[in-house]
Order: C-alpha cells, then sequence, then structure tokens
C-alpha cells in the first residue's frame, strides 16, 4: 500500500479567525490604545500589541494595563470600553492574510465545509 492509497479524505477544515485567517492585530491594537486612553493608562505601538494578543480581550488587556492597574475593577472597565470600541471598528482595518480567499475557494471546490 502507498501512501497515496493510505490518505483519508478531508471532511472538513477549522479554522480560527483572528490572526489565522484575517489580520486584526491593528483594529485590535487601535481598539485597546483607546480603551486604555479612557481609563488613563499608557498605550502602547501597534507592533508591541503581536505580544499581547491570545486568550482573548480580557487578557489582552491585562497584558496592556500597567501591573499597579491590573485590579479586577480596573480590567473590567477597560475590557467593556475595548469590547464597545472594537465592535464598531472591527473591521476597519483588517483583511484576509494574503492567499485566504483563495484557499477559502479551492476548499469549496472540494466540497470540503
Amino acid at each position: 500500500m502507498t501512501n497515496e492509497t493510505q490518505r483519508q479524505p478531508c471532511q472538513a477544515v477549522i479554522f480560527d479567525l483572528d490572526g489565522t485567517l484575517v489580520d486584526t492585530l491593528e483594529d485590535l491594537a487601535e481598539s485597546a490604545n483607546e480603551a486604555l486612553r479612557q481609563v488613563g493608562a499608557p498605550t502602547h505601538p501597534v507592533p508591541a500589541y503581536r505580544q499581547m494578543v491570545g486568550g482573548g480581550i480580557r487578557r489582552l488587556i491585562e497584558r496592556a494595563l500597567p501591573p499597579e492597574r491590573r485590579d479586577d475593577a480596573a480590567v473590567e472597565d477597560a475590557v467593556q470600553r475595548m469590547r464597545e470600541i472594537y465592535g464598531g471598528r472591527w473591521a476597519q482595518v483588517s483583511r484576509p492574510y494574503p492567499g485566504i480567499r483563495e484557499l477559502l475557494g479551492a476548499l469549496t471546490a472540494r466540497g470540503v465545509p
């Protein structure tokens, strides 16, 4: 039996959206920075957020706030602000990574959901 005959057909593909299919870093960073400004905390350059993303908005805000500002109430305030801000701008700059549309088209053409 060869490797070709041992292959099983792909029945489905599951992707994460943020940072996998779509580059959302700038929209996330700008939303976080606006939330930080609103609570009087320092902001960060967009590239710095690459090290802060992963784990959801709450973890992002916890990482972005200065250590002395990470009490539960301050984090929750900034999280709620960021959710509202990001909800209004999540697609201002976010775009699929190069080749993603073609990849999804090829999967669709092969009948892979």
